[in-house]
């Protein structure tokens, strides 16, 4: 898991590097690069659901001698991606899609489309169970469609998973 971290550089002497460290308990700091150039870095091998630290400072050089740290700011990590498991129609009009559950995870966005085509309409499941399961009606029969999912937060501080991958269904009863 990764995420892009972006700060500014409000100074008319910008630093030519920038440290950038992260933390869970804002004691025991581990530095993700001591050369970050720009104003945004990627911190890459991050725990999902895990709130961090991250602190950046300018590196010292020959044109930048004063270094700040910024101060710390807390961010959550997104949920790991769910899994879809199996994706199966038995009734006309209506196809069962099953997938592996989120740790702490209470809603997800299952999207679906027929066709192929390129809108998405999807809906809100709210479980917390280990393997979920939902019944979508009012398919056309015969089509063809795809699925997806993806955790959906409740508290809105976390991100969203990212997208399952796609699970097609060849032909809707």
């Amino acid at each position: 898991m990764s995420r892009t971290f972006s700060f500014g550089k409000d100074s008319t002497q910008a630093a030519k590097y920038y440290t950038v460290q992260y933390s869970t308990d804002g004691e025991r700091w581990r530095t993700a690069t001591t050369r970050a150039e720009g104003n945004s870095f990627v911190i890459t091998n991050l725990k999902g659901k895990t709130r961090y630290l991250v602190s950046v400072s300018a590196t010292g050089d020959w044109n930048f001698t004063a270094s700040a740290s910024s101060d710390s700011v807390l961010v959550k990590t997104a949920f790991p991606t769910p899994t879809i498991t199996s994706v199966r129609s038995t009734r006309s009009g209506q196809a069962v899609v099953s997938w592996r559950g989120e740790s702490g995870a209470a809603q997800y966005e299952l999207a679906w489309r027929e066709n192929g085509s390129g809108e998405w309409k999807s809906v809100l499941v709210s479980s917390t169970d280990k393997n979920v399961s939902f019944t979508l009606s009012g398919l056309t029969s015969g089509t063809r469609c795809e699925f997806r999912v993806r955790v959906q937060p409740l508290d809105t501080s976390v991100q969203t998973s990212d997208w399952s991958s796609v699970w097609k269904l060849w032909r809707v009863k």
